[in-house]
């Protein structure tokens, strides 16, 4: 876990409501980031080029007879700030980008329409928190964002989210029952509906920590030794796993496997509440360092393999129907990011309730935007 973890690391299941991994962190941004002055990370991904042969499974006239060559990367990039902390509450800012780049020359399957070769997320989160002095906690947030080929076209393609949390902590505030109620207007399933949480976290000792509810898990292991692993999951679908080892209290080597989702609403598509969905499963193994205070790098190589590519009106409604399946490609992938701690900590903490890592050591989480633990896609 993030050096700088607080108590809202406990609510990170929650999220998996709606943002599958978007789940280890909170929702304007992790606890480390929200307890900091300002925060900032900036993350690239590179694709092997492969090709693709054959028309995709359902597709109509137009896709190409002739064997394509499909390249792709990824660009992510975040900042954030709080626009006003208290020694019991706290306002906080961040915004998100990212820009998935696909040379592709390809027709989405059961139309004629030709796969973007652009997709963007653009967000706006502000989000409020505070704990009283028996330890309970009350967070929420609103965001608002464009995903899709042609960003902010209308306001059908914008992302609106609503969500809310609260947690009681029992045994002494080792253990804590969560609550949380989330609305989004771009979930891979039931879209606009709002959908309640409901968790509970186990703390046997400093070095585990188990979120378990519906319907999310969350388990982190953070021994005094050098291991330590993380877990979590959502039906987003998203799951994400992580074994690190520490070399040195700057550096940690590390193996990751992560299932991740996003949903884009294409500009010119025929149905309103069609979004065009990526998928894919990722194994990979590198570094995480810090070489000096506040700055954090990390690099990986590794394999994306069950890609796919759909558009439908909800992830398990079009995937493995009409999807296009992209071949497996090695990638290699650098962030870095930066975070400026505030002075002190609230009055009244004996430590972070939620348990953390030795400062120092790189975060244990599995960091999807090249900075500190990040959160998953929807």
């Amino acid at each position: 876990m993030h050096p700088c973890c607080r108590a809202t690391v406990l609510f990170v299941c929650l999220f998996g409501l709606c943002r599958g991994a978007k789940a280890q962190e909170g929702p304007f941004g992790s606890p480390g980031e929200r307890d900091a002055r300002f925060w900032a990370s900036l993350k690239g991904a590179l694709y092997e080029a492969k090709t693709v042969e054959g028309a995709p499974k359902g597709a109509q006239a137009g896709a190409p007879a002739e064997p394509e060559t499909a390249s792709m990367s990824l660009v992510e990039a975040r900042l954030g700030f709080p626009l006003w902390r208290g020694s019991m509450e706290g306002v906080s800012f961040s915004t998100e980008f990212k820009h998935r780049r696909m040379d592709l020359e390809w027709t989405l399957p059961g139309t004629d329409d030709r796969l973007p070769h652009d997709l963007y997320r653009q967000e706006f989160e502000a989000g409020y928190w505070r704990v009283n002095r028996k330890g309970r906690f009350f967070l929420a947030s609103a965001q608002i964002g464009t995903d899709s080929d042609v960003p902010y076209a209308s306001f059908e393609e914008m992302d609106t989210r609503l969500f809310a949390a609260y947690m009681i902590p029992v045994r002494d505030r080792r253990d804590a029952w969560m609550l949380g109620l989330d609305w989004s207007a771009n979930r891979t399933f039931l879209n606009y509906v709002p959908l309640p949480g409901v968790g509970y976290r186990w703390r046997p000792n400093d070095a585990l920590q188990i979120v378990a509810g519906i319907p999310f898990l969350n388990a982190s292991w953070t021994p005094e030794g050098p291991w330590s692993a993380s877990l979590s999951g959502s039906p987003s679908p998203s799951v994400s796993a992580r074994l690190s080892f520490e070399l040195t209290e700057e550096v940690d080597v590390f193996a990751a496997y992560r299932w991740l989702t996003e949903a884009y609403f294409r500009a010119d598509r025929e149905e309103e509440e069609d979004r065009l969905f990526y998928t894919e499963q990722v194994l990979e193994a590198g570094f995480a360092a810090v070489p000096f205070e506040a700055f954090r790098l990390e690099a990986a190589l590794g394999l994306s393999a069950v890609r796919s590519l759909f558009e439908s009106d909800g992830f398990y409604d079009g995937w493995q129907e009409d999807a296009l399946d992209l071949e497996d490609a090695l990638f290699f992938r650098l962030g870095a990011s930066f975070t400026v701690p505030s002075a002190k900590g609230r009055p009244g903490e004996k430590g972070p309730p939620g348990g953390g890592a030795p400062q120092g050591r790189p975060s244990q989480g599995a960091p999807a935007r090249g900075g500190p633990p990040s959160r998953q896609v929807r």
